[in-house]
């Protein structure tokens, strides 16, 4: 045991992407959905509620890419940017209301498209 440390497991939902509102909208050459869940995010220490956060995960049988969709809280997305650490990419954009993270051993053009073609329908 660590003290100061906590396991969470937050109860997850297989959902899809369209059920909670989204699409793609175009397909990304190559990959395929593999999952779709969303979860409430544990409350931060500062009392702010629980938020939902959708993931889905694609594949292109060999890489994974994972786009994170919740809330914008401008307490804590601060500003869109693009990050790099070996082959992962990370790009953090807001789109309206909702702030996207898409992560993936992929080029990060690949990660950019993810983000360019993902679009709210509700």
């Amino acid at each position: 045991k660590l003290d100061g440390y906590r396991v969470v497991r937050p109860q997850s939902d297989r959902t899809l992407l369209e059920t909670e509102g989204w699409a793609m909208s175009k397909p990304v050459p190559g990959f395929q959905l593999v999952s779709c869940t969303r979860r409430l995010l544990d409350a931060a220490a500062d009392g702010a509620p629980s938020a939902p956060v959708l993931q889905t995960v694609y594949s292109d049988g060999l890489a994974h890419v994972s786009v994170f969709i919740e809330p914008y809280d401008a307490q804590r997305h601060k500003q869109p940017m693009g990050t790099s650490l070996g082959a992962t990419h990370t790009l953090m954009n807001r789109k309206g209301d909702w702030w996207i993270t898409v992560v993936g051993e992929v080029p990060m053009a690949t990660v950019q498209q993810f983000e360019a073609q993902l679009e709210r329908k509700r």
